[in-house]
């Protein structure tokens, strides 16, 4: 018997073939989008950038297929990002057999609070969930055969740097964290926050936070910067947003969070005699 790779970048069906009765998966969901920064305050003020968004997981699980049948196949989405929270990645499916979710999105920077990273994963206790979080924070998993990624960094606020995304040595390779974007410079008022930097994913690096802008001596502050989205196919989280900067009137526009790469599903199975 030959081993047959089938893999799937965008959402299709599958065709099982006559001789076919299980079927390996391999896959992680879309990486959740970096949150964005805070709009500027008036006066010397802190501002505060987004968080970066959480890599997806990584995992394998093998499901029984039934010959001749059509099995759908979802890819997950990368997560959205936006002027608020960033959104979570969507999740991966392979029909209603496994699924495999996407990462957290990064929390948005507000006034002087800085935007928290996105954890790598979240989702719910269901015996057809390969990978679980209740929510940011340390991630964990209802299976042994699933495998976290890269933690989105917390936003910088000015006078606290960003952090970067945090590594993924699993999956398909090993990927490192996005960079965190820098704080703007003190020029009479203070300067943006730099975004964190996305969560590295299974299969690509984090996207890189944005940096902060520097403030101004007087008049309105400068708009916030957008974070880098991950790429296509990554499960990379993507890079927070910074804030705006101070002038003798704060800037309202802050700085967008970066979206999500998307996910990626990989069939195995025997095939022939």
């Amino acid at each position: 018997m030959a081993l047959a790779v089938v893999t799937f970048l965008t959402s299709g069906t599958w065709h099982c073939p006559n001789d076919v009765y299980f079927v390996d998966l391999e896959g992680f969901g879309g990486g959740g989008a970096g949150g964005a920064g805070s709009t500027g305050v008036t006066g010397v003020t802190v501002q505060a950038g987004g968080g970066g968004g959480g890599g997806a997981p990584f995992s394998r699980c093998r499901v029984p297929v039934i010959p001749g049948s059509v099995y759908s196949v979802t890819i997950g989405a990368g997560g959205t990002g936006g002027s608020s929270n960033g959104n979570p990645g969507g999740t991966t499916s392979f029909d209603t057999l496994a699924f495999f979710h996407g990462g957290s999105g990064g929390g948005a920077g507000s006034g002087s609070t800085i935007g928290n990273g996105g954890a790598p994963f979240q989702g719910n206790n269901n015996t057809n969930v390969y990978n679980n979080n209740t929510g940011p924070g340390t991630p964990t998993s209802t299976a042994s055969n699933a495998s976290g990624a890269g933690t989105g960094g917390v936003g910088g606020n000015g006078t606290t740097a960003a952090v970067a995304g945090f590594d993924n040595s699993v999956g398909y390779g090993s990927f490192i964290g996005g960079t965190a974007g820098t704080n703007g410079t003190l020029v009479t008022n203070a300067g943006g926050g730099g975004g964190g930097g996305g969560g590295a994913g299974p299969n690509g690096a984090g996207a890189n936070g944005a940096n902060g802008p520097n403030g101004v001596a007087s008049g309105t502050g400068t708009a916030g910067n957008t974070g880098t989205s991950g790429a296509a196919n990554s499960g990379a989280g993507g890079g927070g947003g910074s804030s705006g900067s101070n002038g003798s009137t704060g800037s309202s526009t802050r700085g967008n969070g970066g979206s999500g790469g998307s996910g990626r599903l990989v069939l195995y199975f025997q095939q022939g005699t």
